[in-house]
């Protein structure tokens, strides 16, 4: 529609309806707090087999994000520092990226150092977790592998912090 305005009056019923959808579509999504986390096996970009059972026992940090996401790319220092920060306590962070294929992925790894696995997932995964309808998003799950704690948005770091805190307190 170049050089034309869309007729007046649709969007303000449009947005409204879009509202709609979106908020029955978060009502639906089922709520995965105090829940078993979804177990996923996958292959990390170094190559080796990761999966959310092998990490029973630690407190982990599970960053849905996508290479071409800003938020996503903003929080990653945050990440790799409380990677840092936390792992000597039996903290793991996990990236789960959704891009749709591992070479612009494996380029922001080295851009920003990160330093925890890294894995391609997909839109069954990111289902499983409850639907991902936007990035990033952040899970914490406890040592016991139960879902404590889900954040969406560009503070999602400092929430996830926040509950690992809170974690870290309790196992002492």
């Amino acid at each position: 529609m170049t050089g034309r305005r869309a007729p007046r009056g649709w969007a303000l019923p449009v947005g409204l309806a879009c509202l709609a959808a979106a908020s029955v579509a978060l009502a639906a999504r089922p709520s995965l707090m105090g829940a078993p986390a979804p177990d996923f096996t996958l292959t990390t970009l170094a190559g080796k087999p990761l999966s959310l059972s092998s990490l029973k026992g630690k407190a982990v940090v599970l960053d849905f994000f996508a290479s071409w996401c800003g938020p996503c790319r903003d929080e990653l220092p945050s990440l790799v520092a409380l990677e840092k920060r936390y792992r000597g306590q039996g903290v793991q962070v996990v990236g789960i990226s959704l891009d749709d294929s591992a070479e612009p992925v494996r380029k922001l790894v080295r851009e920003f150092q990160v330093p925890y696995p890294v894995a391609l997932g997909d839109e069954k995964l990111a289902e499983r977790y409850g639907g991902i309808l936007g990035l990033p998003v952040v899970f914490v799950i406890d040592r016991e592998g139960r879902v404590v704690g889900r954040h969406e948005g560009e503070t999602s770091v400092t929430a996830a912090e926040a509950d690992l805190k809170k974690l870290l307190a309790l196992t002492k």
